[in-house]
């Protein structure tokens, strides 16, 4: 008890005011409504005709690193891989949006914006940035490896060529199996990448925080607004589906579109600190 009454005050409030300023870090959410996913497209897409030139380059670069892994795989006679790593896509888009973010980023204290700005502003938080981007690629090394061993069982005697993959897919009598299942699989991975990194990234690139804290916010963005993120998870999904459907070219506009979009639900659901 005398030591406590001797330890000098300074030292003994700077411990006492600990466990508040940890907290203080971790902003709280903003409570919305089941509409704002939609007002966040709206948003979105004013900031890609705002952006100009920047969001489409942006969005075209993603198309051609697209069709260059997709022949890749081909030209390594790995066509088996081409439907996870279409899934996968889900996994890595709000890693691949960090340019997008930027950019509307930009927009917010001027009317031009820098390409280049945008595609390096990951080094204003570099380590978190690569830390979430680390976890990300864990997830996408799961998934793949998951859907190998899937494919494997699956398809065990069909030999499977680019020519024949989509035959056998539809025809054989493990497709059926095969799809539910690793949808399945897919859309739980889906969803606990989606909780953690729904505003994660747009957070380490606008504030000096770490990944930690920007995760825990992540999930408590979710958590507090359920349905509305929801809704917003199944209209990135949908977006996405069709710009993989149109064998990539699509993303040229839908990539950085939803970029933007998240950038404003990141903008809404953790206001700013004074």
């Amino acid at each position: 008890m005398g030591k406590t009454a001797d330890m000098p005050q300074s030292k003994q409030s700077s411990i006492e005011a600990s466990p508040q300023s940890t907290s203080s870090r971790l902003p709280d959410p903003a409570d919305i409504t089941l509409d704002a996913p939609w007002h966040w497209l709206a948003m979105g897409w004013q900031d890609f005709r705002k952006a100009g030139y920047a969001s489409f380059a942006y969005g075209v670069m993603m198309v051609c690193i697209s069709w260059l892994v997709t022949l890749v795989a081909i030209r390594l006679e790995q066509v088996h891989l081409i439907l996870p790593m279409a899934a996968g896509f889900f996994l890595m888009a709000p890693l691949l949006g960090g340019v997008a973010y930027d950019i509307s980023r930009q927009l917010e204290t001027r009317d031009k914006v820098s390409l280049p700005s945008a595609i390096g502003s990951w080094k204003r938080n570099p380590i978190h940035v690569a830390a979430i981007g680390l976890i990300m690629m864990l997830f996408m090394m799961a998934w793949m490896r998951i859907a190998m061993v899937m494919f494997a069982l699956s398809f065990t005697f069909e030999h499977v060529t680019f020519e024949t993959f989509f035959d056998v897919l539809l025809t054989s009598k493990n497709s059926i199996p095969f799809l539910l299942i690793g949808s399945g699989l897919g859309a739980v991975l889906a969803l606990l990448v989606f909780a953690l990194t729904a505003i994660s990234i747009p957070m380490l690139l606008d504030r000096e925080t770490d990944a930690f804290s920007a995760i825990i916010t992540s999930f408590k963005v979710v958590g507090n607004n359920f349905a509305a993120m929801m809704l917003w998870a199944g209209l990135i999904v949908f977006l996405l589906a069709i710009g993989i459907m149109t064998f990539y070219i699509g993303l040229a506009v839908i990539l950085p579109w939803l970029g933007h979009a998240t950038w404003h639900a990141y903008r809404q659901t953790v206001p700013k600190t004074e």
